[in-house]
C-alpha cells in the first residue's frame, strides 16, 4: 500500500498470463477496497526465447492486452547464467562474461528504474 511501483515478473509462458490476470484483479480489487490509488504497475516479461513460438504469443497477448504496464520492446531472456547465479547464490556479475544476455537485460531494467526515479523527484 506504500509504494509507487508495482513489478510483476511474467514468465512467457500460457499458464503465467492466467496468474498474470487472477493477481491484477486481486490488486485492482485490494486498492479499491481500501480506496486507495492504484500504483504504476510494470510487468516484466521473463524467460523469453525468440526461437520458442509459446514464448512468441505470450508476448504477443502481454502487448496486446497489458500495453500499458509493459516497457517497450523488453523482455529478460532465457539465459543459462540466471541458473547458475541460484546454483552458486552470487549476483550475475560476479561470475558472468562481459556480453552474458542475462546481465545486459538485468542492467537495462535497472537504468529503467533509476530513470523512472529520478523524473519523480
Amino acid at each position: 500500500m506504500c509504494c509507487d511501483m508495482i513489478n510483476i515478473v511474467v514468465e512467457t509462458q500460457a499458464y503465467s498470463l492466467n496468474g498474470v490476470k487472477l493477481l491484477l484483479g486481486d490488486i485492482f480489487n485490494l486498492f479499491k477496497l481500501q480506496e486507495k490509488n492504484i500504483p504504476e504497475i510494470l510487468m516484466i516479461p521473463n524467460k523469453y526465447e525468440d526461437r520458442t513460438v509459446v514464448s512468441g504469443e505470450a508476448m504477443s497477448i502481454l502487448s496486446g492486452s497489458y500495453y500499458n504496464y509493459l516497457k517497450p520492446d523488453f523482455a529478460i531472456r532465457r539465459s543459462e547464467d540466471f541458473n547458475i547465479a541460484s546454483k552458486i547464490s552470487k549476483p550475475l556479475a560476479f561470475f558472468c562474461r562481459y556480453n552474458s544476455l542475462a546481465f545486459e537485460d538485468i542492467v537495462e531494467i535497472l537504468r529503467y528504474f533509476v530513470q523512472k526515479a529520478c523524473r519523480r523527484k
